[in-house]
């Protein structure tokens, strides 16, 4: 049994391997870019809303109040950023119900390398607000 997805290795040559973290972290993303692109195709601004955009406003609606709850300032400067991370933190953890699916999110790599997005993150927009003396 192992403990983190990242002992799991699928193709080693040299000091190259993809290990089961960067297979599933690519699976996630390109399972979110194919998702985007079928749900943003059609859609409307009227009163008949298909199933996957309504489930994608429902989405963006709590996201911009959890924002809005933390960061009492208009969510929409960082709804793209913290969007994106929810979304991929909540389809891993979700995907790994799938027999054989390796959450990427059980790996330390891939908390560190969020928890360092975030950290280079919330100085960024700090100066990009209030400039670099603010």
């Amino acid at each position: 049994m192992n403990i983190t997805p990242d002992q799991i290795v699928y193709w080693s040559r040299g000091f190259v391997q993809i290990n089961a973290t960067l297979l599933f972290t690519w699976a996630v993303m390109a399972l979110l870019v194919v998702g985007s692109i079928v749900v943003t195709r059609r859609l409307t601004s009227g009163p008949d809303l298909g199933r996957a955009q309504n489930l994608l406003e429902v989405i963006v609606g709590e996201a911009r109040e959890q924002i809005r709850d933390v960061a009492r300032q208009d969510p929409d400067r960082y709804l793209p950023f913290a969007g994106t991370l929810f979304v991929f933190i909540l389809v891993s953890n979700v995907l790994a119900v799938v027999p054989g699916f390796q959450a990427p999110t059980a790996s330390l790599s891939t908390t560190a390398a969020l928890a360092i997005s975030v950290f280079v993150a919330v100085p960024a927009y700090g100066i990009a607000g209030k400039g670099i003396a603010g």
